[in-house]
């Protein structure tokens, strides 16, 4: 399970993310599905553990740059 946290306007490239616990690997690269487009996330930064969940901070990436593990 994964949820979206709002990011600050001051940073509109990085973004937060909740985590099931011990799944957060940096730089580890995800594919979601918007609607019919495929989007990109990069996992940056572990900024708090919790008992059950994990917050990271995350930035959108392009699939055209270089090779990268997608989980």
């Amino acid at each position: 399970m994964r949820l979206l946290l709002a990011h600050s306007r001051a940073e509109k490239e990085r973004h937060e993310l909740l985590i099931a616990r011990g799944e957060f690997i940096a730089g580890i690269i995800y594919e979601a599905m918007i609607g019919d487009a495929k989007q990109h996330f990069k996992l940056e930064e572990l900024l708090e553990q919790g008992v059950d969940f994990d917050r990271v901070r995350f930035t959108r990436v392009s699939r055209t740059s270089g090779p990268a593990t997608i989980a």
